[in-house]
């Protein structure tokens, strides 16, 4: 009676976030840690403002990581929350300046029973989620590094700029330089090293009607 009542009750969380949330979310890539802990991604815009213009911005990712090795050296087991504050100004029509802040709650979570009941109703396997304790980090990567409690992690202060390269009617090709700069290294989180990344965007827009 019990796995009914839980089998039904997914059944209307789905549903519900299908129609109601859904509509008002996108989906990006689960966030990895271990992986952005060498470099970093936070840019939500790709253009140029113009001079004098001013935004602010906030973008909140929330992710269930569960991942492991064949031989369980690197255990990825916690739910993330990652908020990016993002300043940017137009110093010319053509260049705007970037700022970029990332701060991630890491904690165990309250997802793992709903992700394993909704793994049994669609008969999916549950990937290994039983050889580890519900709602609690296990994060460890070799001998570098093990997390078992709650933490918040700060990501290295990324500055850039962006400017524009060409533009001709509805076609730009924009480019972006940026460093990452470290605040307070964390070993699979953070490096004690600064990172750069450089890009070329192209984008085209045309107005329909």
């Amino acid at each position: 009676m019990k796995n009914k009542i839980r089998s039904n009750l997914i059944k209307c969380i789905v549903v519900f976030w299908l129609l109601v949330a859904g509509p008002g979310l996108y989906a990006v890539d689960v966030e990895f840690p271990l992986i952005q802990s060498m470099a970093y991604f936070p840019y939500s815009d790709h253009h140029t403002l113009g001079k004098g213009s001013f935004s602010l911005s906030l973008d909140m990712f929330y992710s269930n990581v569960y991942m492991y090795d064949f031989q369980r050296t690197t255990i990825n087991d916690m739910e993330t929350w990652s908020n990016i504050l993002g300043a940017r100004y137009g110093i010319s029509q053509r260049v705007t300046l970037e700022l970029y802040y990332k701060t991630t709650i890491v904690y165990g979570g309250v997802m793992d029973r709903l992700i394993i009941d909704f793994h049994k109703l669609f008969g999916m396997t549950e990937g290994g989620r039983k050889d580890y304790p519900r709602n609690r980090v296990n994060y460890r990567y070799k001998d570098a590094f093990s997390y078992d409690k709650s933490l918040i992690a700060q990501a290295p202060l990324v500055l850039g700029a962006v400017g524009n390269l060409y533009r001709a009617g509805n076609f730009s090709i924009n480019g972006r330089a940026a460093m990452g700069i470290p605040i307070t290294p964390k070993p699979g989180f953070s490096s004690s090293k600064p990172f750069y990344t450089a890009g070329v965007m192209f984008s085209y827009h045309k107005k329909v009607g």
